[in-house]
Formats: structure tokens, C-alpha cells, sequence
């Protein structure tokens, strides 16, 4: 599954050094994209997020530059505020957008969670229904679908819907967590 890794730099370097970092490490196939000196993202492999843990001790160990890493489902304004709540609480580590949204709640902040709200502001009753349950019934389309009193095929269809709409694949792990923490949040503010 294609991940989307948000970075920041502790300080800016060329594009050119960035770049030769990532040559080191990454082949050709990987993209990054760098928006400033300071921050860009990778789009990459899930299981390719260990050679970015490699490429944050390489920045470190040859440059001093220490680098922040959040794992989110596509480059927007969102992850971008995952990436500075996780330059805040956890400076120098790789975490997902999930954890962001966590340590958020724990200072008592409120911005992450307002931006994904207004993500999910659009979405239908249903969509959203359609999603709890299938996270509440363990990541299982036939549970869920019986739980909501629907065929499966139109479960199915429901939650494909979901995700093209949000790009937020819950079926892997890490996003269905920050669904969940967003639903619980929503629900518990209401």
C-alpha cells in the first residue's frame, strides 16, 4: 500500500544534498517531492518506510540534521499539521497521522482534529456509518454488513465510496486507527 511520509528537517539543506541522500538510499522508483529546504514528502511503499528510518539516521550521523517524519494517506493540510504536531512532541521520529492526532488531544489542542473534521463534514450519514461499523466489526465487510442490516455487496460498494471519497484506505491498519480516533473524539464532543 502506497503511504504518503510528510517530512521536516531540523534545518534546511540544498535540494542537491537532499537529493543525493536520497539517491544513497532510495532507488529510482521512490518520488519525494520537496516543497521547501526544511519539509517535503516521500509517496512510498509501506514496506519500503524502513529505508526512510535509514535515511533520518544517515541526515543525522553525516549532516547533524535531525528529521521528523509523520505517515499519512496523502499530502494535504492534515498531514501537514500531523507533521507539526509530531515536530512538537516527538522531534526525530517517524509516526502516523493517528499518533499526531493522539498527542494533540493529550495537549489539549484542537487543530488536527477540526481539519479532519472538515474532511469528513461532507460525507454522508451513511459513509460514515458504513465506516464504524466496519471498524467496530474488526476490518470484516460480512459483520459489518449484518450489523447494518445491508447486503454485502452494497457494503462493499459503500465502502468504496468511503475511501475514494476520503482517500483514507481503512482497511490498512494505520488508517482505520485515525478513523477511529477521529469517530471517538466526534462522538464523545457531541
Amino acid at each position: 500500500m502506497r503511504k504518503i511520509a510528510g517530512y521536516q528537517l531540523s534545518e534546511g539543506i540544498s535540494e542537491k544534498s537532499f537529493s543525493e541522500s536520497c539517491a544513497l538510499i532510495f532507488d529510482s522508483s521512490k518520488t519525494v517531492t520537496v516543497l521547501s529546504k526544511s519539509h517535503g514528502f516521500f509517496e512510498i511503499d509501506e514496506e519500503d518506510l524502513g529505508l526512510i528510518e535509514v535515511l533520518m539516521s544517515h541526515l543525522n550521523q553525516t549532516l547533524g540534521i535531525v528529521m521528523t517524519v509523520v505517515i499519512a494517506h496523502r499530502w494535504d493540510d492534515v498531514t501537514n499539521q500531523g507533521l507539526n504536531v509530531a515536530v512538537r512532541h516527538s522531534k526525530g521520529n517517524m509516526i502516523y497521522l493517528a499518533d499526531a492526532l493522539l498527542y494533540e488531544r493529550i495537549e489539549g489542542e484542537n487543530v488536527l482534529f477540526s481539519l479532519l473534521d472538515k474532511q469528513f463534514e461532507s460525507l454522508s450519514r451513511e459513509l460514515i456509518q458504513t465506516a464504524e461499523a466496519f471498524i467496530t466489526s474488526g476490518c470484516k465487510a460480512t459483520f459489518a454488513a449484518s450489523r447494518l442490516y445491508i447486503h454485502r455487496n452494497t457494503f462493499a460498494y459503500r465502502l468504496n465510496l468511503f475511501i475514494e471519497k476520503t482517500q483514507l484506505d481503512i482497511r490498512d491498519f494505520h488508517h482505520a486507527r485515525l478513523f477511529q480516533l477521529w469517530f471517538l473524539i466526534k462522538s464523545r464532543n457531541n
